[in-house]
């Protein structure tokens, strides 16, 4: 019997390196119909694959292989990465990304990669300063000293150390499972997952950088490790600024004999990530750029599009700058009472409440990229839910807004995308009431 199903991996091998070798080698980002098919037959082959890999080694093997046929490719779904290695080398001519946008900045000279990443990174990214935190711009600083002035070479340099902390990952989600008592192939849930695959080592996002920190912060705090957890989330927080959303559940799962060591770390941390950075307009230029996220820009939202509608019927016009300013305040309020006042007895109960903290708060925001999903795979792989997989497929539908000049979203694809992975989410918690009580 089990010779008779040693082919089913193989299929699943040869359907995600049929459908990973199109993506980043045959097809453009406006291509939707045949993006969503190559899409579509990676992700068949990541089920057959998982579901038939039961040796972890096996799951970081076949992982390492699906990331190696984006060796040599460029990025073609996300222009982000131009922006990644603009900062590293401006930073290098000796240019501070937070206080001028490249836009102030630019000259042809400026850098020998200058003008090719400028024109490279859109309107968009050249009209604010930058919004990645200092973990990921010491990494975006390392790429520009080690690859020069290639660009193949710097996408390349940029892979390589993605990779690494990919491994990183990897090996602190052995470590959360072991600690959880999980069986250790559920790692083939996250790290074979093709949106993972290809927005960290196709489109090469700084979620990578995140995820190492935020991972090994996660295997600190489930170990009891007050000043490990403060040097690792501060660092998490140091690379992107999601984690700061799970701070009051953090500190509640703490012993409160231990919350003055993590603060302190955790702040610490912060203060030295920064402090090369440090300007007396830095504050005000980050604060100004992240608010565009909140107040301005609007992509693959849920409920925020519910509410727009809304606006447009009641008041006739977009009404995002309402949203903006009542609903951050009432989600904090929400994360700080959801976290402090209910008692978190198991190590198991945190991570799940971690899941539906983050899925709470990307199901209200504005804008929500396809990797801004990496977070709650990451944390949904620790769990018995599944309801996020169904949306790291979904989410990916977002690809078909791009037009070779505009973005225009489907919304009634957007609505389906949403529709079903609430309708999952009411149903694994339907199947967990009723195993609860017996029904």
């Amino acid at each position: 019997m089990k010779t008779n199903r040693l082919w089913i991996p193989g299929l699943g091998i040869l359907f995600c390196v049929l459908g990973y070798g199109a993506i980043a080698y045959g097809i453009e980002r406006t291509e939707s119909i045949k993006l969503l098919g190559a899409y579509s037959l990676a992700f068949m082959g990541y089920g057959l694959l998982v579901q038939h890999t039961n040796d972890w080694k096996r799951v970081l093997f076949v992982g390492l292989g699906l990331r190696l046929l984006f060796l040599t490719a460029s990025p073609t779904l996300s222009p982000d990465f131009f922006r990644f290695l603009w900062d590293g080398h401006l930073q290098m001519s000796g240019g501070n990304p937070y206080l001028f946008s490249p836009q102030a900045y630019f000259t042809p000279d400026l850098f020998p990669l200058a003008e090719k990443l400028y024109h490279g990174m859109g309107a968009l990214h050249q009209t604010y300063p930058s919004i990645y935190p200092p973990a990921s711009q010491l990494v975006y600083r390392l790429v520009a000293a080690l690859a020069g002035d290639e660009l193949a070479t710097n996408i390349l340099w940029l892979r390589g150390l993605q990779w690494a902390l990919e491994v990183g990952v990897f090996f602190a989600g052995i470590a959360l499972l072991k600690t959880l008592r999980l069986p250790l192939k559920n790692m083939g849930w996250y790290y074979l997952n093709p949106l993972v695959i290809i927005e960290l080592s196709g489109n090469l996002h700084a979620e990578a950088i995140l995820l190492f920190f935020w991972a090994w912060g996660l295997v600190a705090l489930l170990r009891k490790n007050a000043l490990g957890a403060g040097l690792w989330l501060g660092s998490a927080v140091a690379a992107k600024l999601l984690p700061l959303v799970l701070l009051p559940l953090i500190v509640r799962y703490l012993n409160p004999k231990k919350i003055l060591v993590f603060g302190v770390s955790f702040l610490l941390t912060l203060v030295l990530w920064w402090f090369p950075f440090w300007h007396a307009e830095l504050v005000s230029n980050y604060l100004q750029t992240l608010s565009l996220w909140f107040n301005t820009f609007e992509f693959n939202a849920s409920v925020y599009y519910l509410y727009r509608w809304l606006g447009y019927q009641w008041a006739g016009y977009n009404i995002i700058a309402s949203w903006g300013l009542w609903v951050p305040p009432l989600l904090i309020l929400g994360i700080v009472g959801y976290s402090l006042f209910r008692p978190v007895q198991t190590a198991k109960i945190f991570v799940e409440r971690l899941l539906w903290i983050l899925t709470v708060y990307f199901l209200v925001s504005t804008t929500v990229h396809p990797w801004y999903l990496l977070s709650v795979a990451f944390i949904g792989m620790l769990t018995p839910y599944r309801f996020w997989l169904l949306w790291t497929y979904t989410c990916f539908w977002s690809y078909t807004a791009y037009g070779e000049t505009t973005v225009q979203e489907n919304l009634w694809l957007v609505g389906l995308g949403y529709a079903l992975v609430l309708g999952m989410i009411l149903y694994e918690q339907r199947a967990k009431n009723n195993l609860l009580t017996g029904h």
